[in-house]
């Protein structure tokens, strides 16, 4: 079987909804208060990358509105799959890729001469976002206190 002919379907689950939307929230709103243009585009921006199945669960443009590729893709994964999400987003040239798997978030970038991810500890894009900070955020149940105490530490910071 052609790994690239694969698509991932799978039955979004509350806890799955909840992790994607809370990873979202943070980083967009810790992007409002550092004054740092993002363009959000949702799941539905990378066409080419779904029917390869690895349709990101947001992705973001940084600093101007996306022309091809997004400068961040986040995968939120519950599911077994086949398809190696990574060499789908490297194919179609998506400088840094967010998994968030088992309640913990990796980063990784983009090699482009040789075509892989490294993982890095850090976003290329939002270096200064601690991204076990966002993996914690993103498990809890009370979203809008999330968002208030990320609020609060970030204005005192």
């Amino acid at each position: 079987m052609n790994i690239s002919n694969v698509v991932e379907r799978t039955r979004p689950s509350l806890l799955r909804e909840r992790y994607r939307r809370n990873v979202a929230a943070v980083v967009e709103l810790y992007a409002r208060l550092r004054d740092i243009v993002i363009y959000s585009y949702g799941p539905t921006l990378l066409s080419e990358a779904a029917c390869r199945g690895a349709e990101p669960d947001e992705c973001y443009a940084l600093g101007a509105p996306i022309v091809d590729v997004p400068d961040l893709a986040l995968e939120v994964i519950d599911s077994e799959t086949s398809a190696d999400k990574l060499s789908v987003y490297a194919s179609l040239g998506v400088p840094e890729v967010w998994l968030f798997e088992d309640e913990e978030l990796s980063v990784h970038f983009l090699d482009v001469p040789t075509g892989t991810y490294w993982l890095r500890d850090r976003s290329w894009f939002l270096p200064d976002l601690d991204v076990d900070l966002v993996a914690r955020l993103a498990v809890r149940p009370d979203t809008p206190v999330v968002l208030q105490e990320l609020a609060t530490m970030f204005a005192t910071s």
